[in-house]
């Protein structure tokens, strides 16, 4: 899918770090991002964060939307950073 046809003109790279690093959090975690339509790429990380979301967007206040009204509430997130 090409996202520009979508209307989404920009991508967002967002680390998220889990509150846990169990099964439950994961798949809880994974499960729930995977319904987000924003979300071009989900990868699982080392280091300092836990995951990297590569988000399709439409702009600055688009990815903010994204992130108050869908990530802040996604299951098990402990912080994150917008790139």
């Amino acid at each position: 899918i090409n996202p520009t046809a979508l209307g989404y003109s920009s991508i967002a790279l967002i680390d998220v770090r889990l509150e846990r690093n169990d099964e439950e959090a994961i798949r809880e975690f994974e499960a729930a991002v995977v319904k987000l339509p924003q979300i071009a790429e989900t990868l699982r990380t080392t280091g300092e964060f836990d995951y990297l979301i590569k988000a399709s967007i439409t702009g600055i206040q688009d990815c903010e939307r994204l992130f108050k009204e869908h990530l802040q509430s996604l299951p098990w997130i402990r912080s994150t950073q917008i790139r």
